[in-house]
């Protein structure tokens, strides 16, 4: 119980110089993505706006860090699907035209718990529904091997709602109108969308 409350004390403020004394005090030294501890991340897109945002690894050990340790992340979208069957969800992938990821390999310098930002900029341009849409963002390296990555802290999953409500469109009489031929016919993105006065769907 004495060591989980050092472990605790060294994540919330400074870690202790001589580990409290702990045998073998670097083995609860771990990095993690501090913006995951609150759970997803939500943002709500609007037309021609982009969102911008900084998110951070950091450490957490008994003792201090002696040299800079970098942590690099990617996004890694194949984990929507994962997500989704495990929590029962139906997030869509966030289209990779719609996210920069810049500076993705960041430094916690020595005697720090918190890295230099990394920027994410989301993008609504092309966007075709509301979503809700999901990008996983999770750290892929660490340049320190003996390093352990908090698994539960691993991934923050951004999760995109696109508000195209501020859009206006005129709406013209569509009376006898029908489809009568296409250049394209994806599977529950038919023509008849064109024509069904639902604004949730498209063709």
């Amino acid at each position: 119980m004495a060591v989980v409350s050092c472990i605790m004390t060294a994540a919330c403020s400074k870690a202790i110089p001589d580990g409290f004394g702990v045998e073998n005090a670097g083995q609860y030294a771990t990095v993690y993505l501090g913006a995951a501890f609150h759970g997803n991340l939500e943002k709500i897109l609007v037309p021609e706006q982009d969102e911008t945002f900084n998110i951070y690894a950091n450490y957490s050990g008994l003792l201090d860090l002696e040299s800079p340790v970098y942590v690099t992340f990617e996004a890694n979208p194949e984990l929507v699907a994962e997500y989704n069957d495990v929590m029962s969800a139906a997030y869509k992938v966030l289209p990779a035209q719609n996210y920069i990821l810049e500076h993705r390999t960041v430094a916690i310098a020595a005697g720090s718990m918190n890295s230099d930002a990394m920027k994410v900029t989301l993008c609504p341009d092309g966007l075709l529904s509301k979503g809700p849409y999901m990008l996983p963002v999770t750290i892929s390296n660490v340049s320190d091997k003996d390093m352990k990555v908090n698994e539960d802290l691993k991934t923050l999953y951004i999760v995109v709602k696109y508000d195209d409500s501020s859009l206006t469109f005129e709406n013209y009489e569509k009376i006898g109108w029908e489809v009568v031929d296409c250049s394209s016919n994806a599977e529950g993105h038919g023509p008849e969308a064109v024509l069904d006065g639902d604004p949730d769907t498209w063709w």
